[in-house]
């Protein structure tokens, strides 16, 4: 559950009805960097739902595996403070909250299609809003009882994914995976019709550099995780069966070379040699320079 940053959007009001739903026995609180904490994670055993309040949106979770596993209820290993460790399984309702969107290291597809978001975009009044509805409404045993009456008749096996969580989960991963930002934003600047891969990777490195979130990644690591990305967008590879040619735009070297403002990635590009390379669609190309 997000909103845009500005809080009072009924988020932990929804929360509150949800535990109220469940009973205070079946419900625990765990944020979802806390998922990675053992002896933490070990409290939430055994309840149907575990909600993560007013988590920190600027948290940098550097890992997710017990996220994951928790969610799709695989095997874990569990290690509680003071007993020994043993393995379990989990099977639960994660909500989680926060005013913003979530920071992983892990920008898998395994991890992202785990997740949906829902949006809450009405901001509420202090001064005007109903008090009671926190305080008494979502306590009420007779609204409890309607919302069950609803609730368990509903036929579905997975949660809809709707198109404002595919947007959302676009913009996360975007966020989150520097390849995914480097093709959103920078891919379409480039006038090649082909684009090597040596060309590629020295251009992403000058614009992270650039933009002050320099990246160690391999070109080998650089290329298996923008290739599925710009053949997306319709781009072919081409491992070593073509060259530039004339379909090399020398206008992409100097736009290198204006991100580039402490030479350290400067690349000629050898237009008559064969090597890994990306071809734009058809479609997307400029006829006049062929």
């Amino acid at each position: 559950l997000v909103d845009n940053g500005q809080g009072r959007t009924g988020k932990s009001t929804f929360e509150r009805l949800l535990e109220n739903l469940v009973g205070i026995d079946n419900h625990a609180p765990l944020k979802l960097k806390e998922f990675e904490e053992d002896f933490k994670l070990a409290n939430a055993q055994g309840v149907k739902l575990i909600i993560g309040d007013d988590n920190n949106p600027n948290d940098y979770n550097k890992t997710s595996e017990n996220f994951k596993r928790v969610a799709t209820g695989e095997t874990i290993l569990i290690n509680p403070k003071g007993q020994p460790p043993f393995s379990t399984q989990f099977n639960c309702f994660i909500v989680q909250s926060m005013n913003g969107l979530p920071r992983f290291k892990d920008d898998s597809d395994a991890l992202l299609r785990r997740i949906k978001i829902i949006k809450f975009n009405h901001q509420y009044n202090d001064k005007t809003a109903n008090k009671d509805i926190k305080e008494k409404y979502i306590k009420d045993k007779r609204l409890l009882e309607w919302i069950l009456s609803k609730v368990i008749v509903m036929d579905f096996d997975f949660m809809t994914d709707t198109e404002e969580s595919r947007q959302e989960i676009k913009e996360l991963k975007i966020a989150n995976d520097p390849v995914a930002y480097y093709v959103n934003e920078h891919i379409d600047d480039l006038k090649s019709q082909r684009l090597p891969i040596v060309f590629l990777f020295k251009h992403f490195q000058a614009t992270s550099d650039y933009e002050n979130n320099p990246q160690k990644m391999k070109q080998q690591t650089f290329t298996r995780r923008i290739r599925p990305l710009l053949e997306a967008k319709g781009y072919t590879y081409s491992r070593n069966s073509l060259a530039p040619l004339t379909y090399w735009n020398t206008d992409d070297e100097k736009l290198l070379e204006q991100y580039d403002i402490n030479y350290k990635y400067r690349v000629k590009v050898d237009i008559a040699k064969y090597q890994p390379l990306f071809e734009k669609p058809e479609d997307n190309q400029d006829k006049t320079n062929i």
